[in-house]
C-alpha cells in the first residue's frame, strides 16, 4: 500500500482558477511533486466575478481533509483586504488548519507581519524551486502537528500523566477545562496524536456565535435545497473526522437545540445530514469539547443540559493557567520565537526573561505568543530581546529576589548577590546546592554520586543515599519545602525528588520526626508523589 498523499489547498485567484496559464504553469513545475501531495485548487471566485472568503471557506468545507492550505495575500490588482479576511475565517472556524501565506515579493516585511500575527504558520514566496516548496510545506506541516506539551513543572508533568492515561482509549468523550489561552485546543490535538486515532484526521470547530441552525449543517453537513441557501451537498465535520477527533471549542456557547441532537447521535452512533430522510451516516470520531466556564455555572444558569454535560464529559482534564508554572516561560518563550521568527537566531536576555516570570499573565500561553512577536518587531535586527523591548506593564515589574532599597543599603557591604539574613543565607546555598543537583543528578553512579561524596562525605554510592542527601538538605533548610522557588528546583530534579519520596516512605520515624519539625516552624508538610 502507498503513502497517503498529503492534500494541499491553494486559494489564489490566479493559480487556483481552472484551465488558467498559471495553473498549467503550476502542475508542470511541480508534476514531480504529485507522488508526495494531492494539489487543490480554489480561486475563490463567485458567480458575479468577484472574489468572496465566502467561496474560500466553502471550497474547504467541501474538500474535507486538508493537511495544509496555501493561501495568496492579493487578490485582485486594488487591495491586499481580502487575503487577510480569508485568514481570519480560516482562524475562527479551521483552527486546527495550518495556513502558510504566499506573497510575490521576498521581504514585503508589512504583509508578512499582518498574515503571521492572526495565525498563519509560515509563508513563502511565489513559485519557488520544487525542494524549497517541499522543505516549507513538511515545516509548514509539521509546526502545526507540533502540539507537544511543553515543560517540565510539577503542573505540566501532572497534565501529561492526565493524557497518558488516555491513550489506549479511542471513544471515551473528553471535557477540558481551562482559563482563555490555556492551550486547550494544544491539549485536545496532543491527546489525538497521542492516542489510537492518530492517523486519521482532527477536525476542530469553535461553536461560539453560530445559530442553532447554522451548526447543525456544520456539524451534521446537509443536502441541496435542504434551506435557503444550500445550494450543493456539503459533509459536516462529523463526516470529515470519520475514524478521527472532532474538537468541539467554546462547548458552552452550543445551543440547547443542537445539545439535544448532538446527544442523541452520541447514543445511536449514527446521524443525517440535515435535508436528509433516507440516509443514516454511522458515527466513528472521538468527541473532545473544550470550553473556559465552569460547567456547573453553564448549567445552574440553563446553558447546558445536564444529560449533555455528563455524555460528554467521561473523563475531564483541566489545562493549568500560566502563573502556575511560570519557570517554565523561558522554555515557552523559546518556542515562540521559533514559530514567529524562525531562521532568526534570536534569544531573550536573562533580565527579561526574569520579568516575563513574574508577570501575572492574565492572558496565559496566548498572550506570551502576543508579547514574543511584538518583541521581536521591536527589537529589529538585535539578536538578543531585552527588557525594553518588552511592552511597558511589564518592564514596570521587578523580578523575584530583587532586593529592596533598605536591603541593598544593607548589602552593600556583602558580595554581589549574597544575602545577608541568615534564612537567605541558607535559601542561597540550597539554590547553589540544588541547580547543581538538577543539572548533574542524572545518573546516580557517575556525577551524583561524587556529588554525595563531596556533600556529605562517607554516604554510599546508591540511589538509597540520594534520598538521604535530600532529607539532610531538608533537615537543615526546611524551606526548601514551603519557597516556592526552591520547591521547583527540589521536584525539578526527578532522580532527587523521588528519592526523597522513596527514602521517607521507607523511613517512618524520620518522615514523622520531619514532619513534626516542619509544623512546629508553620510549614505545611507536601505530598508525598
Amino acid at each position: 500500500m502507498g503513502m497517503q498523499k498529503q492534500r494541499v489547498l491553494i486559494i489564489d485567484d490566479q493559480v487556483g482558477k481552472p484551465g488558467s496559464p498559471e495553473m498549467d504553469d503550476f502542475l508542470r513545475d511541480y508534476r514531480s511533486l504529485e507522488d508526495r501531495y494531492e494539489f487543490l485548487f480554489e480561486d475563490c471566485e463567485d458567480g458575479s466575478g468577484h472574489y468572496s472568503s465566502e467561496e474560500a471557506i466553502q471550497a474547504i468545507l467541501d474538500e474535507g481533509h486538508i493537511d495544509l492550505i496555501l493561501l495568496d495575500i492579493k487578490f485582485g490588482p486594488e487591495s491586499d483586504r481580502l487575503g487577510f479576511e480569508i485568514l481570519e475565517r480560516i482562524r475562527s472556524q479551521f483552527r486546527s488548519l495550518p495556513v502558510m501565506m504566499m506573497t510575490s515579493l521576498e521581504r514585503d516585511v508589512t504583509n508578512l507581519s499582518r498574515s503571521l500575527e492572526p495565525g498563519a504558520v509560515s509563508y513563502i514566496s511565489k513559485r519557488p524551486k520544487p525542494a524549497e516548496l517541499t522543505r516549507r510545506i513538511e515545516e509548514a506541516i509539521a509546526l502545526a502537528k507540533d502540539y507537544a506539551i511543553l515543560g517540565n513543572s510539577s503542573a505540566i508533568r501532572a497534565l501529561r500523566c492526565e493524557i497518558a492515561r488516555l491513550s489506549p482509549y479511542d471513544n471515551v468523550p473528553v471535557l477540558i477545562l481551562g482559563e482563555r489561552g490555556t492551550g486547550k485546543e494544544r491539549v485536545a490535538r496532543y491527546i489525538h496524536q497521542n492516542g489510537l486515532r492518530r492517523d486519521r484526521p482532527f477536525v476542530g470547530l469553535n461553536c461560539a456565535g453560530l445559530s442553532a441552525e447554522l451548526l447543525e449543517s456544520e456539524l451534521f453537513g446537509h443536502a441541496k435545497g435542504a434551506f435557503t441557501g444550500a445550494e450543493k451537498d456539503r459533509k459536516g465535520y462529523l463526516e470529515v473526522a470519520e475514524g478521527g477527533t472532532l474538537f468541539l471549542d467554546e462547548m458552552g456557547e452550543m445551543p440547547i437545540k443542537v445539545q439535544v441532537n448532538l446527544l442523541r447521535v452520541l447514543e445511536e452512533k449514527k446521524f443525517r445530514p440535515v435535508g436528509v430522510a433516507d440516509k443514516e451516516l454511522r458515527l466513528n470520531v472521538q468527541i473532545i469539547c473544550a470550553t473556559n466556564v465552569d460547567p456547573k455555572v453553564l448549567v445552574e444558569s440553563g446553558k447546558l443540559r445536564e444529560d449533555f454535560y455528563d455524555r460528554i464529559a467521561a473523563f475531564i482534564i483541566q489545562t493549568p493557567p500560566l502563573r502556575e508554572y511560570c519557570d517554565d516561560i523561558p522554555e515557552l518563550a523559546a518556542y515562540f520565537l521559533k514559530q514567529v521568527a524562525p531562521n532568526q537566531n534570536k534569544r531573550f536576555s536573562s533580565p527579561a526573561l526574569a520579568l516575563l516570570k513574574v508577570h501575572n499573565w492574565p492572558g496565559n500561553g496566548r498572550e506570551l505568543r502576543n508579547v514574543v512577536w511584538r518583541s521581536v518587531i521591536k527589537c529589529g535586527e538585535t539578536p538578543i530581546i531585552d527588557v525594553e523591548c518588552l511592552p511597558k506593564e511589564i518592564q514596570s515589574l521587578k523580578p523575584h529576589g530583587s532586593p529592596s532599597s533598605e536591603t541593598e543599603k544593607n548589602d552593600e557591604a556583602l558580595p554581589s548577590g549574597f544575602p545577608a539574613e541568615a534564612h537567605k543565607r541558607a535559601d542561597y546555598l540550597s539554590k547553589l546546592i540544588l541547580q547543581v543537583l538538577v543539572r548533574e543528578a542524572t545518573d546516580v553512579s557517575d556525577n551524583a554520586a561524587a556529588l554525595m561524596r563531596d556533600l556529605f562525605p562517607g554516604q554510599a554510592e546508591s540511589k538509597r543515599y540520594l534520598g538521604q542527601v535530600a532529607w539532610k538538605l531538608v533537615d537543615w533548610n526546611p524551606r526548601l519545602l514551603s519557597d516556592p522557588e526552591l520547591l521547583h528546583l527540589f521536584k525539578g530534579c526527578e532522580v532527587l525528588w523521588s528519592a526523597f519520596v522513596l527514602y521517607m516512605s521507607a523511613n517512618p520515624m524520620t518522615q514523622r520526626k520531619l514532619w513534626d519539625k516542619l509544623q512546629h516552624m508553620g510549614i505545611l508538610p507536601p505530598e508525598l508523589t
